[in-house]
């Protein structure tokens, strides 16, 4: 309980005395919550049109003097009597509109229009008693739509305050009050946009924004923007609207024209405007047969919504939303979720940030905003309660609003935080490669160049996918390379974050990937401090919006650099890179996929490539398969980052032959997976298994402790790089080779006689041990492989495959493929995979052969059983 809680408490609220005037900062005293009620401290709140709106009498009942503000984020001061659901300390959010939890709207899943707390612009004071909570000298000031947070406190109906996160930053969550779940909600719980889709916004204000972000998250892959200003077009593309119509610049009612460049109409549409020509225009412009229009905005009371019957005849279907169909309490923590998940971007809504005391300034831009166009909800300006704490970090922010990107010669880039920023250059997966993997010579000054002269440093990598992360350094720069840098400590950033213990000696050195749980990471790290310094490095593209995040939460100025390094992939060999992303063949199907995941898919793939032509310092032309709409969709994402979002850092010096990016659809071949591999890399990772360039061989007796784990790489192992890609037939010749010269240096070394000698030995011992580390791995492979080719006979079985993949004669495939099921010797494996390129090719023609097949294939192995009916 607050030492404040059953008191009166003053405060500053910006209070409207008359319609359209300026607001003034008033000391006024809010009153304790009563039964039912929770005043709250608000941290954050944001102006929005509908508070514009009001504020010029504009609504149904001019009440002044009023607090406005509707959209906030704070924490429980203290709760009335009967509130248990909160409780003080909570973060919450307070919203125009309410769930009791108990009338027959709150009961249903179809519904967030709660009975009793439904939104009532004409109410001015508490629900219960008709009384208002707050009073200047003791004259009453009316509260708005039940919120009213241009207030430092309070009071709201508890049904009308959600609980979220903690962790979740009050400063951009606060504008997901109104207008943003509004759009979002328009567009993910309504209209319900499927993964490929085509959808038009119409109206790219806030709310218009935000049902085009909605959109986005689902997947849509045609996002048309609708305004009468031409100039909103480019902010917008943030939002993911590809496309843009500006019905001025038509002869024909703007639905003709959507109708003529989408074949018939869109999928879905989203009317933001408040407009009836709008409303018909939106709902005209959908499919016949399937589409869908959503009216957002809200019409004047005169207003008719006129259109032909067989608009609805042809299947056509029309529906209205109310708060994007979300209920504040139990939906909105989830909307905060998806944020912190990275899901979700809110920082590109907010357009302007205002102190508290210049409330009126916000008013100005919204006014300006408003006479662009009346018809679409303007951008919104938020401002902080928190004037003392920006006040004191001025400087800081003010050198922070410039953020410098700067492309280096080798392949990185610099981030200055202002001229705050250290010019110090760190090279990362530089330049010279022969195709993705940097020359190992170069030794991949990864952080070291930052670092001279400490006496001990400490890398984090990535809690959430921190195997990637390891993997990145791991693949290219061994343990004894880290400690000769003088690393001494390789954390998850996770584990630090749970840490207290101070380590001022230590520098440390985070590599990370840019997404937004790693931001929120290093915020809660950089507001209490364990190490001297900081040097942040990110694998991708930052956000600005990110770099401004980490140059307000550095209070303590313990970050020395912020820089980019173009390395979010895993580069296995010279010429083969991965993202690491699992099951990522399931993405190959969007209708089983969640909208959200599939994004958050095609999001990783996109910056994973883009970081590797970074890397690389190229912008490749693109070009995908046609016939797969996976493919489509990461070739025309990656081409608007490329050649849209981030132009300018992609504006290389052009080459003769410009590289090629081509999205394949794995699908369209399904037959080479399939085949038993015979090449010595290949063979290795199918029948032993290699991740990460890593071998595991604890099965095999042979290898000691100190060797159950070897390193298969290119570039460490001369031999495995002159041999990865030989047949296993030549392998056996070239290993004798290997062993041969193996013995002629333990001779050598077998015949010491002198002193002179003994020296010799001890300075090539090093190197005779790594010789016979590396004779002995490879001798155990290619012994263990030779030995699973003969349990298996796979020579056999590829044998089989080979005709089941290149030749004709469906009878002797039919009678091969059986006698290799009744074969004991056969495994689980290489039987289903015989079936599986036997059904690839006969499946037409043979369907009651095939259904032997399936039959005997499910009586040897049950586990597959219920996979084939």
């Amino acid at each position: 309980m607050s030492n404040t809680a059953g008191q009166i408490i003053k405060c500053r609220a910006a209070v409207a005395w008359e319609a359209g005037k300026p607001l003034v900062i008033e000391e006024v005293e809010v009153a304790p919550p009563k039964a039912g009620e929770v005043r709250l401290k608000i941290l954050y709140t944001s102006l929005c049109h509908t508070d514009v709106y009001f504020w010029e009498a504009k609504g149904q009942t001019p009440l002044f003097p009023r607090i406005f503000g509707h959209e906030a984020g704070g924490i429980v001061e203290s709760v009335g009597e009967g509130v248990t659901h909160l409780k003080p300390g909570d973060h919450a959010l307070p919203v125009f509109t309410g769930e009791c939890g108990e009338c027959p709207h709150c009961k249903s899943e179809e519904s967030n229009m709660c009975d009793l707390l439904r939104i009532n612009t004409d109410r001015g004071v508490m629900i219960h008693d008709q009384e208002s909570r707050f009073s200047i000298k003791g004259k009453p000031i009316y509260h708005f739509v039940g919120t009213s947070t241009f207030s430092e406190y309070t009071v709201v109906h508890a049904g009308c305050v959600a609980k979220i996160n903690p962790e979740a930053p009050l400063d951009k969550v606060c504008v997901l009050s109104c207008g943003i779940c509004t759009g979002l909600g328009a567009t993910i719980n309504v209209a319900k946009p499927k993964p490929g889709s085509s959808v038009a916004v119409f109206g790219l204000g806030a709310v218009g924004l935000a049902a085009a972000e909605g959109a986005r998250i689902s997947g849509a892959s045609r996002i048309i923007g609708v305004d009468l200003v031409s100039s909103r077009f480019e902010l917008a593309k943030k939002f993911g609207v590809n496309e843009f119509v500006n019905p001025k610049d038509h002869n024909k009612p703007v639905q003709e024209v959507i109708a003529e460049m989408t074949n018939g109409g869109v999928d879905r549409s989203v009317e933001c405007t408040g407009s009836i020509q709008a409303m018909i225009s939106a709902f005209e412009c959908v499919h016949d047969g399937w589409g869908v229009a959503v009216l957002v905005g809200v019409p004047s009371k005169d207003d008719a919504f006129k259109t032909h019957p067989t608009n609805f005849l042809n299947e056509r279907t029309l529906k209205g939303t109310f708060y994007g169909n979300y209920k504040p309490r139990t939906d909105l923590p989830n909307v905060v979720e998806k944020y912190m998940r990275g899901e979700l971007e809110l920082e590109k809504f907010i357009t302007h940030t205002v102190p508290f005391s210049e409330i009126n300034k916000a008013f100005d831009l919204m006014l300006k905003g408003e006479s662009i166009s009346e018809e679409i909800v303007p951008d919104r300006g938020r401002f902080s309660f928190r004037e003392k704490e920006k006040e004191k970090n001025k400087n800081k922010r003010e050198e922070s609003a410039g953020v410098i990107r700067e492309v280096l010669p080798d392949g990185s880039c610099k981030v200055a935080l202002g001229s705050s920023g250290n010019g110090e250059t760190i090279t990362a997966l530089p330049n010279e490669m022969e195709a993705v993997v940097p020359r190992k010579s170069d030794k991949i000054k990864i952080m070291g160049g930052a670092l001279r002269g400490s006496t001990g440093k400490l890398i984090g990598v990535d809690g959430t996918d921190g195997i990637v992360k390891v993997s990145i350094v791991s693949v290219v720069y061994s343990q004894s390379e880290l400690l000769q840098k003088e690393v001494f400590l390789v954390e998850l950033v996770d584990s630090i974050t749970k840490s207290k213990e101070l380590m001022s000696h230590l520098k440390a050195v985070y590599f990370l990937r840019p997404t937004t749980e790693n931001i929120q990471h290093l915020r809660r790290q950089l507001a209490a401090p364990r190490f001297g310094e900081y040097h942040l490095f990110f694998s991708n593209i930052l956000k600005d919006t990110q770099i401004h995040i980490l140059a307000d939460s550095d209070e303590h100025e313990a970050v020395q650099q912020v820089q980019e390094f173009y390395a979010d992939f895993v580069a296995v060999d010279p010429y083969h890179f991965t993202l690491h992303i699992p099951s990522s063949y399931i993405y190959m199907l969007p209708a089983v996929v969640d909208p959200s995941t599939l994004q958050r898919f095609c999001d990783r793939v996109v910056d994973g490539v883009a970081a590797v032509f970074l890397a690389l310092k190229r912008r490749p032309v693109i070009r995908y398969q046609r016939t797969s709409d996976i493919a489509k969709r990461i070739a025309h994402e990656a081409n608007k980052l490329m050649y849209q979002e981030e132009s300018g850092l992609f504006d290389f010096r052009r080459t003769e032959v410009s590289p090629l990016l081509l999205a394949l659809d794995r699908r369209d071949d399904p037959v080479t997976p399939l085949l038993n591999q015979w090449t010595y890399q290949a063979m290795v990772h199918e029948l032993i298994g290699i991740q990460d360039n890593k071998v595991d061989l604890k099965s095999i007796d042979k290898f000691s402790k100190d060797q159950e784990e070897v390193v298969l790489s290119s570039e460490q192992d001369s031999f495995f790089k002159a041999n990865m890609y030989e047949n296993f037939g030549d392998i056996g010749m070239n290993i004798k080779r290997l062993v041969d010269e193996f013995q002629q240096v333990s001779k050598s070394n077998q015949n010491i006689q002198t002193i002179e000698d003994m020296a010799k030995f001890v300075d090539n011992y090093p190197e005779y041990r790594k010789m016979h580390g590396n004779v002995s791995k490879h001798v155990t492979l290619v012994t263990e492989m030779s030995k699973i080719v003969q349990q298996r006979k796979l020579m056999t079985v590829s044998q089989t495959e080979q005709e089941l993949a290149c030749n004709g004669g469906q009878g002797a495939a039919f009678e091969a493929v059986t006698n290799l099921l009744n074969d004991d010797s056969i495994s689980d494996v290489d039987r289903l995979r015989l079936v599986m390129l036997y059904a690839l090719r006969y499946e037409k023609d043979s369907p009651v052969q095939l259904m032997q097949l399936f039959n005997k294939l499910a009586s040897r192995s049950a586990k597959y059983k219920s996979g084939f009916y």
